[in-house]
Protein backbone atom coordinates (compact mmCIF):
# COMPACT_ATOMS: atom_id res chain seq x y z
CA UNK A 1 0.00 0.00 0.00
CA UNK A 2 1.40 3.53 -1.18
CA UNK A 3 0.62 6.56 0.99
CA UNK A 4 -1.80 8.95 0.16
CA UNK A 5 -1.59 13.08 -0.11
CA UNK A 6 -5.31 13.28 1.18
CA UNK A 7 -5.73 15.00 4.33
CA UNK A 8 -5.70 12.60 7.39
CA UNK A 9 -9.17 12.22 8.88
CA UNK A 10 -10.18 12.16 12.82
CA UNK A 11 -12.78 10.39 13.78
CA UNK A 12 -14.63 12.06 17.00
CA UNK A 13 -17.73 9.87 16.60
CA UNK A 14 -20.48 8.58 13.92
CA UNK A 15 -21.47 11.79 11.48
CA UNK A 16 -18.24 13.89 12.93
CA UNK A 17 -15.24 13.79 11.36
CA UNK A 18 -12.81 16.25 10.58
CA UNK A 19 -9.32 16.95 9.02
CA UNK A 20 -7.09 19.64 10.62
CA UNK A 21 -4.56 21.03 8.31
CA UNK A 22 -1.69 20.20 10.49
CA UNK A 23 -2.01 17.40 12.94
CA UNK A 24 0.51 16.05 15.73
CA UNK A 25 -0.13 12.33 17.19
CA UNK A 26 1.07 10.51 19.94
CA UNK A 27 3.24 7.57 19.39
CA UNK A 28 1.97 4.17 20.15
CA UNK A 29 4.38 2.21 22.51
CA UNK A 30 7.33 4.30 21.81
CA UNK A 31 6.98 4.11 17.65
CA UNK A 32 5.63 6.61 15.31
CA UNK A 33 2.27 5.94 13.63
CA UNK A 34 2.48 4.97 10.38
CA UNK A 35 0.32 6.79 7.26
CA UNK A 36 -2.02 3.43 7.09
CA UNK A 37 -2.71 3.43 10.55
CA UNK A 38 -6.26 5.30 11.99
CA UNK A 39 -5.59 8.17 13.84
CA UNK A 40 -7.56 7.25 17.20
CA UNK A 41 -6.00 10.34 19.23
CA UNK A 42 -4.36 13.86 19.08
CA UNK A 43 -1.98 15.43 20.81
CA UNK A 44 -2.30 18.87 18.43
CA UNK A 45 -4.83 19.74 15.73
CA UNK A 46 -4.04 22.99 13.84
CA UNK A 47 -6.89 24.63 11.84
CA UNK A 48 -5.89 27.75 9.11
CA UNK A 49 -8.92 29.79 9.21
CA UNK A 50 -11.05 30.80 6.34
CA UNK A 51 -14.28 33.29 6.01
CA UNK A 52 -16.05 30.19 4.98
CA UNK A 53 -14.81 27.86 7.83
CA UNK A 54 -14.46 30.48 10.87
CA UNK A 55 -17.25 29.81 12.57
CA UNK A 56 -17.14 25.58 12.01
CA UNK A 57 -13.19 26.35 12.63
CA UNK A 58 -13.86 28.41 16.14
CA UNK A 59 -17.14 26.61 17.53
CA UNK A 60 -17.94 23.20 16.24
CA UNK A 61 -14.84 22.04 16.29
CA UNK A 62 -13.26 23.58 18.96
CA UNK A 63 -15.95 22.20 21.21
CA UNK A 64 -15.10 18.53 19.46
CA UNK A 65 -11.34 19.06 20.01
CA UNK A 66 -11.81 19.64 23.55
CA UNK A 67 -14.68 17.20 24.62
CA UNK A 68 -12.16 14.53 22.88
CA UNK A 69 -9.42 15.72 25.14
CA UNK A 70 -7.33 16.93 22.50
CA UNK A 71 -4.50 18.39 24.74
CA UNK A 72 -4.07 21.65 21.95
CA UNK A 73 -6.12 23.26 19.51
CA UNK A 74 -4.40 25.90 17.22
CA UNK A 75 -6.44 28.39 15.32
CA UNK A 76 -4.02 30.07 12.66
CA UNK A 77 -6.02 33.36 11.91
CA UNK A 78 -4.17 35.42 9.30
CA UNK A 79 -6.55 38.12 8.87
CA UNK A 80 -6.00 39.18 12.86
CA UNK A 81 -2.41 37.69 12.58
CA UNK A 82 -2.67 35.70 15.38
CA UNK A 83 -3.02 31.87 16.51
CA UNK A 84 -5.94 30.88 19.21
CA UNK A 85 -4.51 28.17 21.56
CA UNK A 86 -7.32 25.93 23.36
CA UNK A 87 -7.07 23.51 25.60
CA UNK A 88 -9.72 21.03 26.92
CA UNK A 89 -11.01 23.33 29.88
CA UNK A 90 -10.51 26.49 28.27
CA UNK A 91 -13.75 29.06 28.34
CA UNK A 92 -11.27 30.91 26.77
CA UNK A 93 -8.58 31.08 23.96
CA UNK A 94 -5.07 31.72 24.96
CA UNK A 95 -4.37 34.06 21.84
CA UNK A 96 -0.46 34.81 20.46
CA UNK A 97 0.25 37.24 18.28
CA UNK A 98 3.98 37.09 19.27
CA UNK A 99 5.46 34.31 20.59
CA UNK A 100 3.66 31.08 21.33
CA UNK A 101 5.28 27.88 23.36
CA UNK A 102 4.10 24.60 23.12
CA UNK A 103 5.94 21.91 25.59
CA UNK A 104 3.92 18.60 25.22
CA UNK A 105 4.74 16.11 27.59
CA UNK A 106 7.64 14.02 26.62
CA UNK A 107 9.04 16.73 24.44
CA UNK A 108 12.86 17.06 25.25
CA UNK A 109 12.39 21.18 24.74
CA UNK A 110 9.36 23.37 24.06
CA UNK A 111 8.26 24.62 20.17
CA UNK A 112 8.80 28.32 20.40
CA UNK A 113 7.67 29.48 17.33
CA UNK A 114 7.69 33.35 16.32
CA UNK A 115 4.02 34.39 15.85
CA UNK A 116 4.80 37.80 14.14
CA UNK A 117 7.68 36.02 11.87
CA UNK A 118 5.43 33.18 10.97
CA UNK A 119 3.21 35.85 9.70
CA UNK A 120 6.10 37.84 8.12
CA UNK A 121 7.66 34.61 6.05
CA UNK A 122 4.09 33.46 4.88
CA UNK A 123 2.88 37.23 3.67
CA UNK A 124 6.03 38.72 2.79
CA UNK A 125 5.86 41.66 4.85
CA UNK A 126 8.54 42.88 7.52
CA UNK A 127 7.29 41.41 10.96
CA UNK A 128 7.91 45.14 12.64
CA UNK A 129 5.73 47.06 10.59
Amino acid sequence: MSSQSAPTTYDFAPGLAVQPDLLVVPAVGGKRQSDNVPVTSLTLAIEVVSPGSAHFDRVTKRRAYQRAGVAEYWIVDSDARTIERWQPADVRPDIADAILSWNPAGAAAPFVPDVRQFFADVSDEDPDV
